[in-house]
């Protein structure tokens, strides 16, 4: 599968496992670590490796490395591989920085010697409007990094709109 298929089908998966999770009494539990083991069940089923909390620049003196969420290496075509980061999206919120994210997703590109690195900020939750709202005004505003609109999917229900937006680092 390639990567932008596989994109497609994690914001599908993600999108239908968080409607589930919130029609069992899941909604209080929600954070984006909720959502690593569909990730990775989709990920392996799809037949590509996953590596999480993958270290994406080495910090020196105090203080972590910094890390992306998942390094995903395609099983089927040999040097394609993946960066991404998850990020929660909660009711309510105006705006979302995604300065950090984005600047790992950066880092890691220029840190690993891939011939083929697809980088992808996925941002899961509660997404705003109905389905004829424009999709860019479904998520707040992304502040604090360069990325564009690649794939959403949303569930409108008669509640809350759980959805996935994908957006590409350039």
């Amino acid at each position: 599968m390639k990567a932008d298929d596989l994109l497609r089908t994690l914001a599908e998966g993600l999108t239908a496992y968080m409607t589930f999770q919130s029609r069992c009494g899941m909604r209080e539990a929600y954070t984006e670590y909720l959502l690593y083991e569909p990730i990775l069940r989709i990920v392996k089923d799809k037949n590509w490796l996953a590596k999480t909390e993958f270290i994406a620049e080495v910090t020196e003196g105090w203080g972590d490395h910094k890390r992306i969420d998942f390094l995903l290496e395609s099983q089927e075509t040999e040097g394609d591989f993946i960066g991404i980061e998850v990020k929660w999206l909660p009711k309510r919120k105006r705006s979302l920085a995604v300065g950090n994210d984005i600047r790992k997703l950066e880092n890691l590109e220029e840190t690993l010697d891939y011939q083929n690195l697809h980088s992808y900020l996925v941002i899961a939750g509660v997404h705003k409007g109905n389905a004829a709202t424009p999709k860019p005004d479904r998520i707040p505003k992304l502040t604090g990094g360069n990325c564009r609109l690649f794939y959403q999917t949303v569930y409108d229900s008669r509640y809350t709109h759980y959805g996935v937006t994908v957006m590409r680092i350039p």
